[in-house]
């Protein structure tokens, strides 16, 4: 029968199956539910590696071609699949007659949507007053049909394998720990809210109280796992994804003398799961997590019990066989030119729409220590979650989580910085930057120190997953080494490890590197040009490997409040021209000098006597004739040949041209043509008149 079944798959998709029962326009990504009055889009549909899948986030179900059909036929799994091999026309099936009493049964089914609405706005008001929680929130809970009202007590749904609601776990009024079900021969189930995504942490808890005070305070939507109970801590089994990482929120019960019923749920957990189990910590002095809440537990708060839970069990050691298999790389990917063709592609990954930073992809910036390459990325950081325009660059995506894993910079420097960046921006947009840009700072002995070996791999993929980052910076490159990063071999692992841990559960992750670049005269000059590809340190693999590179040198010798800005490479679009940023040192935010001589810039460097800064008035006197005039595009030529651009040679003469200064600008007059401009010592002659010609 599963032959048959996975035949009438392949014939017969969930989307082609919803067209032809009539619900086609229901068949989307995301879209009102076909099998409630839905006000919100609650229902969606996607492939995976099992084929097509479906899921109503309300709460009347989930599964696949079959499961649809359970719901919208009101027929059991049997007759569900009999009718679907006809449908399919697989094996000859024979057309499919419902029984007399399925919709008798279908009639007198728990009726989830009823306890929804009898959960009025006081119900949701008095919720919040009572467990601390914000009212948008409550109101949240309601809209996606999570609570509700079974004979007057507060009611959460309880959920049967597909995914339908088939009866409701009710506390009875005045007793905050008898709980029931109905309606009867409805057994304990999890409470799951939202998807449970191989590779994405899970929030596990005894309590919903517990798992809604953290939804609230965290933000967080998904992957949420509530065992209603203490003693039900085994019923997790088989639903924490691979690869993903569960944090479970144990209560800190009273001692007994005995196993505490916190302890035995926790070793429950671990026994009936193969994922990695964090155990966070919530303080002494509270008695759970939503207790803590209530007396003013802020969502920083709950991060840093994350980041400070005990491993209490890593993912089991696998046989040998099946984690070769797992290691073995896949198939080369090989499209025929129709299947490049036909691709599409959205412009909303593109993190800065002029390619330099885009989802999945990976950017390197390359500059010479103290040049500010980490100050500035700070300040694309803050603009990116503010929605501002950077350096005149447009940005997108200020939903995107930053997390800057560095290790030069001080708390103090980092402090300094920070409150002075952000006095620039609105209070509105304070918030939105303070709750998605994150530090990692050099507190412990152990923090400076962040070369990929095994524990420090796992130490930053950890961090990753916990704070659910988009944008991972990795500053600088070199302290990731897994050795001398001179050496083309350990770069190119360093950089796989890098990418590896980055985007682990999440292939759409950056990595964004910063990286030191040669110095001197002889380093600055190829932040342009030519060697531009070799301006970073051993950047020939870096290079190869990024997707995009920056390039930051310093504008002047005697300090670094003025930087030139230069692309190395773009694979998504034309590369920007070189510009210039100033500091300012109010603000601690760089902005474009439209003043600074490039051409001025790169002669200086060129020139071992750095003639571009010599520019006085002196110099151009001496190539002017004592009588008569000179061409100022030959006095401008020559001057460039001083290593003295044309923009600063063009602002200078026109600073000292008469009756300002000594030179004199000629118009020559040209038959047919615009008059050629000359420079000379002494005033025109005036023409002569008519009568004297």
């Amino acid at each position: 029968m599963s032959g048959s079944i996975q035949e009438a798959k392949r014939k017969l998709s969930l989307p082609a199956l919803m067209h032809q029962l009539g619900l086609g326009k229901y068949a989307k990504k995301s879209a009102c539910c076909p099998f409630h009055d839905d006000k919100h889009n609650s229902f969606s549909i996607w492939q995976n590696g099992d084929g097509w899948a479906f899921k109503c986030h309300a709460g009347c179900g989930a599964g696949d071609e079959i499961n649809f059909l359970e719901l919208h036929e009101k027929l059991s799994r049997r007759d569900a699949v009999k009718r679907f091999l006809e449908l399919a026309d697989v094996n000859g099936s024979a057309p499919y007659v419902p029984p007399p009493n399925d919709m008798k049964q279908a009639r007198s089914a728990f009726d989830w949507h009823a306890c929804v609405s009898a959960f009025t706005d006081k119900h949701l008001e008095r919720l919040a007053k009572w467990r601390g929680y914000s009212s948008e929130f409550c109101s949240w809970l309601k809209q996606d049909a999570l609570i509700g009202l079974h004979e007057g007590c507060i009611a959460f749904p309880v959920h049967a394998e597909a995914g339908h609601v088939v009866g409701a776990h009710y506390r009875l009024r005045g007793d905050d720990n008898d709980w029931r079900y109905y309606p009867n021969g409805v057994k304990a189930r999890p409470l799951v809210i939202g998807e449970l995504i191989a590779g994405d942490p899970v929030h596990v808890f005894e309590s919903q109280w517990d798992g809604l005070a953290f939804m609230d305070k965290s933000g967080e939507r998904s992957g949420i796992i509530v065992t209603r109970g203490s003693g039900n801590g085994a019923l997790v089994s088989g639903l924490i994804p691979q690869g993903s990482t569960a944090y479970a929120w144990k209560q800190n019960d009273e001692t007994n003398g005995k196993l505490i019923k916190a302890e035995k749920w926790l070793r429950d957990l671990v026994a009936h799961t193969k994922a990695k189990v964090l155990w966070v910590k919530t303080p002494e002095q509270h008695k759970d997590l939503n207790d803590w809440t209530r007396a003013g537990a802020s969502s920083d708060d709950l991060l840093a019990a994350m980041l400070n839970a005990d491993v209490i069990c890593e993912v089991p050691a696998q046989p040998q066989e099946r984690q070769q298999a797992e290691n073995k790389r896949q198939p080369l990917t090989i499209r025929k030119i129709g299947e490049i063709l036909g691709m599409s592609f959205d412009d909303k990954e593109l993190v800065l729409p002029n390619g330099y930073l885009a989802l999945g992809e990976r950017t390197a910036i390359c500059g010479m220590g103290g040049v500010g390459k980490s100050r500035l990325i700070m300040q694309l950081a803050l603009c990116c979650r503010a929605g501002r325009d950077f350096l005149g660059w447009e940005t997108q995506r200020p939903e995107l989580r930053w997390l800057f894993l560095q290790t030069e910079n001080s708390n103090r420097r980092l402090k300094y910085d920070l409150a002075r960046m952000l006095s620039e921006f609105t209070t509105g947009e304070q918030e939105a930057i303070k709750a998605g840009v994150f530090f990692h700072t050099l507190e412990a002995d152990d923090d400076g120190f962040l070369m990929l070996d095994a524990e420090n791999s796992e130490r930053i993929a950890t961090a990753i997953d916990t704070l659910d980052a988009h944008i991972v910076v990795f500053d600088p490159l070199r302290d990731f080494g897994s050795d001398d990063l001179n050496s083309d071999r350990y770069m190119t692992e360093t950089l796989r490890e890098i990418s590896r841990i980055t985007k682990r559960g999440n292939p759409k992750r950056i990595p964004l590197i910063i990286h030191h670049a040669g110095t001197g005269k002889a380093g600055i000059l190829k932040a342009t040009g030519f060697d531009r590809s070799s301006f970073g340190r051993n950047s020939k693999v870096l290079f190869s490997w990024v997707r995009a590179q920056i390039n930051i040198a310093p504008g002047s010798a005697d300090d670094n409040n003025t930087i030139v800005i230069c692309s190395a490479k773009c694979s998504n679009a034309k590369e920007f021209e070189p510009f210039a940023a100033t500091l300012n040192e109010e603000t601690m935010l760089y902005s474009r000098d439209e003043h600074f001589d490039l051409e001025a810039w790169q002669h200086s460097l060129a020139s071992p006597r750095g003639g571009a800064d010599k520019l006085n008035i002196d110099v151009v006197i001496d190539l002017l004739p004592l009588t008569g005039s000179i061409p100022k595009a030959v006095v401008i030529e020559r001057l460039r040949d001083k290593g003295i651009g044309e923009k600063r040679s063009r602002e200078f003469i026109g600073a000292n041209l008469a009756p300002l200064g000594p030179v004199h600008e000629w118009h020559i007059k040209r038959s047919g043509k615009r008059d050629e401009i000359h420079l000379a010592l002494e005033p025109q002659p005036e023409a002569p008149s008519e009568t004297e010609s």
